[in-house]
């Protein structure tokens, strides 16, 4: 399982570059199979929005069937370009063809693809050297496919880049028939209906705590075997796709997917496959009865009809060239692992983005034949584990031990318990669980993320160094100085002062831990509420703690007593720290009710904290 859900938080994380980039230039050997179909480079930015420096020129504006046309890829103002891809495609219809074939290329600048065909018809830069002008020879269909559209995109480096330029080859023989094919998307024809979920169909829903029949539910997919078909309906709230995937097993990569695009501009189904912690597009020719509409909320909704068996035509993953062909099957007849991801395309193509939020998952395989209503869970269990550990360390347990340091070492009279005052023992313990449950929620998360995240850098940096001022904490309560040592006054203000320290970053840790971008928005949104408030009423106690032993005369406060124990950290007691002190009794029931209501609040904080931790 732990596998299973830290993959699945890097699914998030990670694009795969259509052009890999590792020195600042476009790939020195040309764009790669799985970019001919969106010619958008994934250089974690947006393409330029102003006029492109560079034109695609073809000899001719129209043609006819098997015409031989010379298209030029160029520079209007001299500016040298290194990377490129150029294809074609209808212009209505179905757009997902690639068509032609490119019979004429330079081998010394030029590699070409056939991406789901027999002909060349993608090509690319087969060099990183600064190029002004590309001439290639490209040859029509036989048959007239309607107007054509020629695309391209230009890398001028790596930040600057171009994508989807285009110029129109208008047909000058109609076409015979128009097109139709399975997968043409059409108007939603009717609502979705949830109230068959666990009747006949089956169900996945999220968030947790959303129940069908007070339609609260940010997410629902449906599900109906038919013979050997299985129809889908997918709706939620996304400004640009939602997709599906499945998994033979509880982590990504090796999926199947299926995406349903809906903006002003694109409006489509694509069908793709994960090889890793990335997604590649497929030609599909399986999909059918392809449904989409947008509703006033900006609910998308989405239907489509799907064979119980698909095999999937593949391209090995080592993105070696030549390249090679392999078959995958998906069987819905078997039980699969179902992820629904939704997110943004980037600017002005048909290609989809990294998800805005975590995906969610099916907590076990679905079997697609049977009725039943799922709850999908977004935040993976490691990472609910390690915040788990972390907010019960910090928000109860060393707020307690901090609290007892400072205001209780004498509200317990003389009384001693395991060979040590009662104040010291409860301090101890506490301190004792902090550094454990904080060692444990570190070494979890860093296992298994495997390494340095960006999208957490934040957050991880303070974590490291509460990670860090605790073992500090305990390193130093081995080498406490004697009662008597010149020391000792040093010491306990370094142990105080680093104790409240590793606090506070623990608190800011918290807030940036929640905001995370890739986390649930409606459970940034409260849990950073539930930690907010959590610090300011950590605070005010603090305050009243104070206002409490000054009114009550105490006296020690900022004593730096020589025999005293450290205000906080862990330690084992010297022979010096049993011997009780002939003080008089500093407790009262003022601090007695204090403290338990003290306790009682940051562990209603915790409550509602792990609450929604575990609601997603």
């Amino acid at each position: 399982m732990a596998k299973h859900d830290i993959e699945l938080l890097l699914m998030v994380l990670s694009v795969m570059a259509s052009f890999d980039i590792k020195t600042g230039n476009a790939f020195p050997t040309g764009g790669l199979f799985k970019t001919c179909i969106n010619l958008l480079p994934k250089h974690h930015t947006e393409q330029q929005e102003g006029p492109s420096p560079y034109l695609v020129e073809v000899s001719q504006e129209s043609y006819y069937p098997g015409d031989r046309i010379t298209i030029e890829l160029k520079s209007a103002t001299q500016k040298s370009f290194r990377g490129f891809q150029v294809m074609a495609q209808r212009r209505h219809g179905d757009t997902e063809e690639v068509v032609g074939e490119f019979t004429e290329y330079s081998q010394k600048y030029c590699k070409v693809f056939a991406w789901y065909s027999e002909k060349n018809n993608c090509v690319t830069h087969n060099s990183n050297k600064d190029k002004t002008s590309i001439v290639l020879k490209w040859k029509s269909p036989s048959v007239s496919l309607g107007d054509i559209v020629i695309r391209a995109a230009f890398v001028e480096n790596y930040e600057v880049f171009w994508a989807n330029l285009t110029t129109v080859l208008v047909a000058n023989v109609p076409v015979l028939a128009e097109q139709t094919y399975p997968w043409q998307v059409s108007r939603l024809s009717s609502a979705i209906n949830l109230d068959e979920c666990g009747r006949s169909k089956g169900c996945m829903v999220h968030p947790n705590y959303c129940t069908l029949s007070a339609g609260n539910c940010d997410y629902v997919v449906t599900y109906q075997t038919k013979g050997n078909v299985v129809d889908f309906e997918v709706q939620g709230k996304s400004d640009g796709y939602l997709t599906l995937s499945f998994s033979g097993d509880i982590y990504m990569g090796d999926d199947e997917t299926i995406t349903c695009v809906l903006t002003d501009h694109v409006v489509q189904i694509q069908h793709g496959y994960n090889p890793s912690l990335y997604n590649e597009r497929i030609r599909h020719s399986h999909l059918s009865n392809v449904q989409m509409a947008r509703g006033e909320d900006n609910t998308m909704y989405c239907r489509f009809r799907r064979p119980v068996d698909i095999t999937l035509n593949l391209v090995k993953a080592d993105e070696g060239f030549p390249y090679t062909f392999y078959n995958k099957s998906y069987n819905l007849a078997s039980d699969w692992y179902l992820f629904v991801g939704w997110g943004n395309i980037y600017k002005g193509t048909d290609v989809v983005n990294k998800h805005v939020e975590l995906p969610f998952v099916s907590p076990h395989k679905v079997d697609f034949q049977k009725a039943e209503v799922i709850y999908g869970k977004a935040i993976p269990i490691p990472v609910q584990a390690h915040s788990a550990l972390m907010l019960i360390a910090w928000m109860p347990l060393a707020g307690v031990a901090m609290v007892i340091s400072r205001h209780y070492r004498h509200a317990y009279h003389e009384r001693i318990f395991c060979g040590a005052k009662i104040w010291f023992q409860v301090h101890r313990a506490c301190m004792l669980l902090v550094a454990s449950l904080t060692t444990a929620g570190f070494v979890l998360i860093f296992i298994h993320v495997n390494g340095w995240r960006e999208v957490a850098s934040f957050h991880a940096a303070f974590g490291i160094a509460v990670m860090a001022l605790t073992l500090f904490q305990v390193v130093i309560a081995f080498f406490r100085p004697a009662p008597d040592s010149k020391r000792r006054p040093l010491f306990t203000w370094i142990h105080r002062i680093s104790g409240k320290v590793s606090h506070i970053c623990a608190a800011v840790a918290m807030l940036l831990g929640v905001n995370i971008s890739l986390m649930p928005k409606k459970f940034q949104s409260t849990q950073t509420k539930i930690v907010a408030v959590w610090v300011g009423v950590q605070v005010l106690w603090e305050i009243c703690f104070e206002i409490i032993k000054c009114r009550s005369g105490s006296q020690e406060s900022f004593s730096l007593k020589m025999d005293s124990l450290p205000m906080d950290g862990v330690a084992s007691p010297r022979k010096s720290d049993l011997v009780s002190e002939k003080a008089p009794p500093r407790g009262s029931c003022i601090m007695s009710v204090a403290l338990v209501l003290y306790s009682v609040s940051v562990l209603v904080f915790l409550c509602a904290s792990l609450t929604f931790v575990f609601l997603f």
